[in-house]
Order: structure tokens, then sequence, then C-alpha cells
């Protein structure tokens, strides 16, 4: 509803940015061809009823030997990526994507960090936690078999960058993925 700050204006500032001085002289600079580059705009909804927000790597991160994702996340609306300087991010690898019986049994979630801003107790319960290792799998393996073609990567090393969140509808946690790259 702002009249300076419109919706359309936005769009256009971003796209827009394409083609700025800056992103012109990156590209020249690494020897990218302009004729290759295209613009995506992610437009969504906000997000004011945040329970947690986090970025997934569909790749264990720590042991380069076995499988698992790596989980780096923060209570409602807290960057993760860029935190408050003395706070702390909740991080974890969760086995759960794996199928060993061992991992699955278990329900194997490692944490390496918990959240300073969560009284360093676990953010998700077991059952979030395997509900997003779930939906990070489906993502893993679309990606995976359409890039399959042309990526040299085995499965287990192939990663995708996941943004997500949990929120509150209706009075229940659900689950949403922002972007996958």
């Amino acid at each position: 509803g702002d009249s300076v700050k419109t919706v359309e204006r936005a769009i256009k500032t971003v796209w827009a940015s394409l083609w700025n001085d800056r992103a012109f002289a990156e590209r020249e600079y690494f020897g990218i061809d302009h004729r290759t580059v295209f613009m995506a705009i992610l437009v969504q909804e906000s997000f004011p009823d945040e329970i947690s927000n986090g970025v997934a790597v569909t790749r264990n991160l720590y042991r380069d030997t076995e499988a698992g994702f790596v989980i780096n996340m923060q209570i409602g609306e807290t960057s993760v990526v860029l935190p408050p300087e003395g706070v702390t991010s909740e991080w974890l690898i969760s086995y759960l994507n794996m199928n060993i019986e061992f991992y699955n049994d278990k329900g194997s979630v490692e944490y390496i960090t918990y959240s300073s801003l969560n009284n360093n107790k676990p953010i998700l319960s077991t059952e979030q936690i395997a509900h997003l290792t779930n939906q990070l799998s489906i993502i893993k393996d679309h990606f995976y078999t359409k890039s399959k073609a042309w990526v040299k990567t085995s499965y287990k090393d192939y990663a995708l960058d996941v943004e997500f969140k949990y929120v509150m509808r209706n009075g229940k946690a659900v689950l949403l993925i922002k972007q996958a790259r």
C-alpha cells in the first residue's frame, strides 16, 4: 500500500539490476557472456508468524564419507546467515534421509550447536526434522534427476542450498520451502 515503495517499482529495480554497472563489470571480469545471463525474481509473501527459519545443505559438510543433511536454523525471523553479535544459530546434521535402518530407527540427528535464543534446546521436534529431511530429499532427488546429464557429482555429494521456514497456520506449525538452489 506504500505509494512510493510499490511492488511494481521493486520488481523493476531488481530486474534492472541485471544491467547495472556493477553487475556488468562483474560479468566482464569473470568472462561471462552477457547473452547467456538471465534474470529471475522471487516474489513471496511476508512471514510475520515465523516459528523458525533456516538454510539446509543437502550434503554432509562435516563427514565426507557419510550421507546426511546439514541444517542451520534460528527461532523467529533472526538471521542464520548474519546473526546479531553474540547470537548462535542451531546447527545439526540429520541422518534421517539415509536408507540405513540403524540411523532411521534411532531418529539420528547430531546437534553441533543449539540456538542461544532458544535456551540451548532444539528448535524443532524430531518429527519436524524428519519431515524437513524428507522434503529436502524430495527436492534433492528432483534436481539431481534433472541435472544428472551434465553433473558428474555422485548423489551423496550433490548439494543444494535450500531456505525454509516453519510458520503457524491455523494453530499448526507448517513447513514452507522458500527457495532451493
